[in-house]
């Protein structure tokens, strides 16, 4: 059995789900989910009931039999004091830095993985058995298989800008800051001396800031009808672009991703963060940066 913790938002379960994943599938073991952390004020959620995954949660008694257990605050509190010691997860497998892990081939089965995983690396012996994993349950309403008929009608080119606490939380904004308009301008620049007749759907938590400063043609489409409980649909919808211009947001890495095809152009941020770890093997190499 391996065990993967899940924590952050939709992208972020997404590296973590396919990094277990990969492994349970190349030890020919099962997968199981540690979704404990959503409990604490994190506002975050679960996000991965849509999916078609083969792996799923597990339970209290579950995380048990499997050697995980979590203390309580109150008790992380005694050992940050050197009270009491921290309590051992067996087979704890913590990602040790940003970029890629080599230690990560060598994990057996009952590991427990604890971090982020965010290089395709960790999965991409798997990548198209991951896809089916993230093809989503239920097919979409008619608002979204409109604009996913739309989409699917024309050269799209996905624009995703990530918004929200990159910008208003002033810790978030000081490691991961925001691409700006004037990346968003280049790589509009870039992708029309690449694609022909390119049409372009913009994607993005603050729909008004994109309306404003990313339409860039009059046939600019903004898709802002689905809210962040709905963020999956968002998902669907930019996937199905055949050319993505993605922010620096593991969201839009997914849709951009999930999508590859033949012919495919991504245009990435060449600055993940602005301070914050290295995030060479984040970026696939087929990608362009700018």
């Amino acid at each position: 059995m391996i065990t993967a913790r899940l924590m952050g938002g939709l992208g972020n379960q997404l590296f973590q789900y396919a990094a277990g994943f990969a492994l349970a599938r190349r030890l020919g073991v099962p997968l199981q989910l540690d979704a404990t952390w959503f409990r604490g004020v994190t506002g975050r959620r679960y996000a991965l009931e849509p999916f078609t995954l083969s792996g799923r949660v597990a339970s209290d008694s579950e995380l048990r039999a499997a050697g995980i257990r979590h203390p309580s605050a109150w008790a992380r509190g005694l050992a940050r004091v050197g009270i009491r010691k921290p309590a051992a997860i067996r087979g704890h497998a913590r990602e040790p830095g940003f970029s890629y892990w080599d230690g990560f081939l060598s994990l057996g089965d009952g590991a427990y993985l604890d971090g982020y995983w965010q290089s395709e690396r960790y999965f991409a012996e798997v990548a198209q058995v991951a896809r089916a994993e993230f093809a989503l349950r239920r097919p979409p309403d008619a608002e979204n298989q409109r604009m996913l008929d739309a989409i699917r009608g024309a050269e799209a080119v996905g624009i995703h800008a990530r918004r929200g606490d990159y910008v208003t939380d002033a810790r978030t904004r000081d490691v991961h800051g925001h691409a700006p308009a004037e990346y968003y301008a280049a790589a509009v620049a870039r992708i029309r001396s690449l694609v022909r007749a390119p049409a372009f759907f913009v994607f993005s938590d603050d729909p008004a800031w994109a309306a404003q400063h990313l339409r860039v043609d009059p046939a600019t489409v903004i898709v802002g009808h689905n809210d962040a409980g709905r963020d999956y649909e968002d998902l669907r919808l930019m996937s199905a672009c055949r050319h993505h211009i993605i922010a620096n947001s593991t969201f839009s890495w997914w849709a951009a991703w999930l999508g590859e095809r033949p012919g495919q152009r991504v245009i990435a941020p060449r600055h993940w963060f602005r301070d914050g770890p290295d995030a060479r093997d984040l970026v696939p190499a087929r990608w362009e940066r700018r």
